[in-house]
């Protein structure tokens, strides 16, 4: 299935190492009406894995012939601590994001858990903005309630914001954000919708 090649290369896009359940999330398909059953996909990825065309790695992790599997579980590793350690000290600032009226949601987005995300109901007050120097959080990615859209749609965005660690948020607002931008399931249209509850996000 060359649709599962095409998944491996995204994944390799933004230096990930995909474990088989991430290429079953996010599994890209050509043909974005048509969504695979998890089944169809097991069975396609183990006939390209015993034809050597994808390759598996540890029993866990799944690539392509010529990746360098230790260089990229290394650096795959060091970036799920890095982000721990950054969701670990933006979870200690919850107590003032609880003071800030205008904050609905605080997440750590990118690559390497670089940018802030925040989802807001009005304008930063001066108070707000004095908060935010005093925390170092600096030039944070703004969506606002009101409309919840996001302009750049692409398969980085998309996976990103299904990833994307969640510090702080008032009760619903993630689930929403994302059921106001359903062209991220154009791209990721296998994607398990009970997944997009803060109950099964980690950061991976």
């Amino acid at each position: 299935m060359v649709d599962i090649i095409l998944t491996l290369k995204f994944f390799d896009s933004i230096d990930y190492l995909p474990t088989r359940a991430s290429v079953l999330d996010f599994f890209i398909t050509k043909d974005i009406s048509k969504q695979y059953k998890r089944d169809e996909i097991n069975e396609e990825i183990w006939k390209l894995a015993k034809s050597g065309k994808i390759v598996l790695f540890d029993d866990i992790y799944l690539g392509l012939p010529g990746w360098n599997f230790e260089e990229k579980l290394a650096a795959h590793m060091n970036r799920i601590t890095d982000s721990k350690v950054i969701l670990k000290k933006f979870k200690k600032y919850t107590k003032y994001f609880k003071f800030m009226k205008a904050i609905d949601l605080v997440g750590i987005y990118g690559k390497n858990s670089e940018k802030n995300f925040c989802i807001l109901n009005s304008e930063f007050s001066r108070f707000d903005k004095l908060i935010l120097k005093f925390l170092g959080i600096k030039d944070p990615i703004i969506i606002y309630t009101s409309n919840l859209k996001v302009e750049n749609k692409n398969f980085k965005t998309a996976y990103y914001l299904l990833k994307m660690p969640i510090a702080y948020t008032k009760p619903g607002i993630y689930e929403k954000f994302i059921f106001k931008n359903p062209w991220i399931f154009d791209y990721f249209g296998n994607y398990p919708v009970d997944k997009i509850s803060l109950n099964y996000k980690v950061v991976l």
